[in-house]
């Protein structure tokens, strides 16, 4: 209780406070969250708070053990919990974020889902929330480790090619990557190439990437079902992705759900071609993933039945946690832990020492201890005044 009332106080604070904190942390870690004050499922039902909070940006200094709220941003913000658990973006330097999977309230209380990318300065003595038209509501979205190009995750199937100059946003391209929904993507370390989710239409597109020129390989690796979420180790060795199964397809109804189990894949990027080399069961709606800058460990955040109404077949109380191992590209699951309702995105932190969870019903995120196998809960717990939807980090 300490540590939340502790929490809580910093994220009041900091709304206020200058963002040259920003620049003073180390490059390599930050991470940042977004917020969806509007939405609160209740027993399966999607439904809007009344009042609505307002929807925010958060960045964590994560050097500090545990990682410490240091900016707070809420002018022109709009998140939904529609989008990816990456659906924003963080440079190096730590100055500039970029924020996909805008939604608001209209006049009478309807959610209208907006086309712009959402740009915020976060070195502005007062940031707020710039926008760039897209022409299509993005999702997704990765900044390169050199801070100076951005692909932006199209619902229409294309990926847009953005050049970042200091804190300016410039569109290059447009590449059609599928005929539907894409999810998310994520740059290599040495920034040749890069991962792409094709939601809808199934696989991992592979983009090269030569200076500021982006091109489609053709390459496509499998995946399972839905593919969503992405991550890839430090050394550039491994990569996951947790494929979100029937309940991310376009058509899927709430009552055809009985929880079923899902998977996610792991891929050997070590050499060109790049190919999945294992997959691993995991609870349903495998929605948050993320794998340690060793590439030792896979942490997954799965609803479970946790989506569903109560009365209906498959429903839990919780979701879940479940850690895997990496063993030379095969997954080994250490254990399974109860989460939050309707969990979203996870992050390692503190090398592959620490995990953040956001809790999304709860409007929280809390932290997890790795020793071993084993995730341990800690007494840390960031109240966040909305459900947590997004989390990204500066780039690996």
């Amino acid at each position: 209780m300490v540590r939340r009332l502790r929490a809580a106080a910093t994220l009041c604070a900091v709304s206020v406070l200058a963002l040259s904190a920003v620049s003073r942390a180390s490059p390599l870690d930050l991470i940042v969250s977004t917020q969806d004050g509007k939405y609160q499922r209740t027993d399966g039902a999607g439904l809007t708070r009344n009042p609505p909070a307002p929807d925010s940006l958060v960045v964590f200094d994560a050097t500090h053990m545990p990682p410490r709220i240091i900016a707070r941003v809420e002018d022109g913000i709009e998140q939904t919990i529609a989008g990816p658990p990456q659906s924003v973006a963080i440079t190096p330097d730590g100055k500039l974020a970029l924020l996909g999977a805008p939604s608001r309230l209209g006049a009478h209380g309807e959610t209208i889902v907006d086309t712009f990318l959402q740009i915020v300065d976060l070195g502005d003595a007062h940031p707020h929330a710039a926008r760039m038209p897209m022409g299509t509501t993005i999702q997704g979205i990765a900044i390169n480790p050199a801070g100076t190009l951005a692909l932006a995750c199209g619902v229409d199937g294309q990926v847009r090619v953005l050049a970042l100059h200091g804190t300016q946003v410039e569109m290059r391209d447009t590449l059609r990557i599928a005929s539907r929904r894409l999810a998310s993507a994520v740059f290599t370390p040495d920034g040749r190439h890069a991962l792409v989710t094709r939601r809808d239409d199934g696989g991992v597109e592979v983009l090269r990437v030569e200076g500021d020129h982006v091109t489609d390989t053709g390459r496509r690796l499998s995946s399972g079902l839905s593919p969503y979420a992405l991550s890839v180790s430090k050394d550039g060795h491994w990569a996951v992705t947790g494929n979100v199964g029937v309940p991310g397809q376009p058509d899927f109804a709430l009552s055809q759900s009985t929880g079923d189990a899902d998977v996610i894949t792991l891929y050997d990027l070590s050499h060109e071609p790049f190919r999945a080399v294992d997959y691993a069961a995991a609870p349903t709606i495998p929605e948050g993933i993320a794998i340690s800058p060793d590439g030792r460990w896979v942490v997954v955040q799965s609803m479970g039945g946790s989506f569903l109404p109560h009365d209906q077949s498959g429903h839990e109380t919780h979701g879940a946690l479940v850690l895997y191992r990496n063993e030379d590209g095969h997954l080994v699951r250490t254990g399974e832990w109860p989460s939050g309702v309707a969990g979203q995105a996870v992050m390692f932190a503190h090398g592959s020492d620490l995990v953040l969870v956001q809790r999304n019903v709860e409007h929280e995120i809390a932290v997890y201890r790795r020793e071993g196998g084993t995730l341990v809960p800690t007494k840390t717990v960031y109240p966040m005044g909305g459900g947590p939807v997004a989390f990204n980090e500066t780039p690996r």
